[in-house]
């Protein structure tokens, strides 16, 4: 039965009309090695991933293509426009392309998975027929794949494999609520061959939609509740918040030599000393606030951190940062800036970054009053009463760096201005701030399951 490749190209620029005749090339090669069609696709929000979507008779006849001269050209073909590196399930280091094999051959065989799954959060495609696909097959098209639709949604979800039966029996329950919203398009889904652990399964399915914007209309309606139950099926990522300490500037002093990491947060290499005295800044200023963002080793009935253990080097994945400034038109008001690093390469790609906005969100939602009283002690001289106010969460990030700004857009951070300011960054905020509604909206959106502030000794 033949399977599906899924691939991720991350390019090193965006798309330009150079690079579209060499990935022609590389679909006719691609078809006419597997004897299938092959499909490719730009990610809407990131739109320096190209994804190939195509059918192998099997994985292993996948795998003995890989080392082929005719493989191996289009490497030499694609040097420079596209971050190489190239491996099957997602064991490849760096921000190479990643693949990997779902077990439905979607373009031989366009029938509705009674096991299909999950959720209107995903990467939204859309597909780069204009010179390199010239789309799906005229019979294909009749039967309304989700790859004849305008925006295509992947969604990538884990299960545990004593749960696999569940929610397919859930999907069946609460799937008409999704299709009433796909209408023409049917679902398309398959299980990940590859697997990440022993017990844990991947489905990735696709559903085709008219626009982005009906795409995520959907959150908004009341049919998606019922959609959602089947989330209690779905295993996502723990991620752990911790302060930053003197025990982490090591291994933080080795993400920040990463040129690539450099040039994203627009930061100069710092000596080690000169880490730890930042290190010290961000730990006791009145106007910071950071965590080291950690994978935490497992549940933790006492909901105690063991530091130096729950947060060992291992453990450590990124940062997030709020640095607070006064408001220039207001007296008693401030503005929050907030930046957020996943610094290790295999954390990335994962959904841990916008989950950790989210969170941190919270975290400023429940604790905003104490962080606030902070900040005022600090500038006591100058307003030695009263509360203060944030007025403004926002961003600014480098033009370049399209994944964190599509990131911040997706949790509702919105641009100010048109195009790049003089140093290069694009300004997003987060107007009006986040109450409680708000951010549990968010939370629920983005599979956000529980939040919780535990010990840490």
């Amino acid at each position: 039965m033949p399977c599906t490749e899924f691939a991720l190209l991350p390019l090193t620029a965006p798309l330009s009309p150079r690079l579209i005749p060499k990935l022609r090339t590389c679909k006719h090669v691609l078809e006419r090695a597997s004897g299938y069609p092959c499909h490719f696709y730009q990610q809407v929000e990131n739109p320096s991933y190209i994804y190939i979507v195509g059918t192998w008779e099997s994985p292993g006849h996948h795998e003995r293509f890989l080392p082929s001269v005719e493989n191996l050209g289009l490497f030499d073909l694609l040097r420079g426009e596209v971050v190489l590196g190239v491996g099957i399930g997602e064991t490849v280091e760096g921000r190479g392309i990643r693949m990997w094999h779902c077990e439905c051959g979607f373009f031989y065989c366009f029938t509705t998975l009674v096991s299909s799954f999950l959720g209107v959060e995903g990467d939204a495609l859309s597909s780069l027929r204009t010179g390199i696909d010239e789309g799906i097959g005229e019979e294909d098209a009749k039967k309304k794949s989700p790859f004849s639709a305008p925006i295509i949604s992947c969604n990538r979800h884990y299960v545990s494999s004593h749960n696999r039966e569940g929610f397919s029996e859930k999907f069946d329950e609460v799937k008409h609520a999704l299709e009433n919203e796909t209408k023409e398009y049917e679902i398309e889904g398959g299980w990940r061959i590859e697997k990440e652990a022993e017990d844990k399964e991947e489905w990735v399915m696709f559903c085709g939609w008219e626009s982005v914007e009906k795409h995520m209309a959907f959150s908004k309606k009341e049919s998606f509740k019922e959609w959602r139950g089947i989330v209690d099926w779905v295993e996502g990522f723990e991620i752990l918040f911790v302060p930053y300490e003197e025990s982490h500037v090591i291994t933080y002093h080795e993400w920040m030599k990463d040129e690539e990491i450099q040039q994203a947060t627009a930061s100069e290499p710092l000596s080690l000393e000169e880490e730890y005295d930042m290190q010290r800044s961000w730990r006791t200023d009145h106007d910071k606030l950071t965590f080291i963002i950690c994978l935490p080793e497992e549940r933790n009935a006492s909901q105690e951190i063991r530091k130096g253990v729950s947060d060992a080097p291992a453990k450590m994945i990124g940062d997030v940062n709020l640095f607070i400034s006064e408001a220039d038109e207001d007296e008693e008001g401030c503005i929050g800036e907030i930046e957020i690093m996943i610094a290790e390469r295999s954390a990335r790609g994962k959904g841990l970054g916008r989950s950790a906005v989210v969170t941190f969100l919270e975290y400023l939602r429940s604790n905003l009053e104490n962080i606030l009283e902070e900040y005022r002690k600090g500038i006591q001289g100058r307003r030695e009463e009263g509360k203060m106010k944030l007025l403004q969460l926002r961003v600014k990030i480098g033009g370049k760096n399209v994944a964190s700004i599509g990131l911040f857009e997706s949790v509702g951070f919105v641009r100010v201005g048109e195009g790049e300011n003089y140093f290069g960054e694009v300004e997003l905020v987060f107007e009006g701030w986040c109450g409680e509604e708000r951010v549990k909206g968010l939370m629920e959106r983005f599979g956000v399951k529980e939040y919780r502030e535990c010990g840490y000794s």
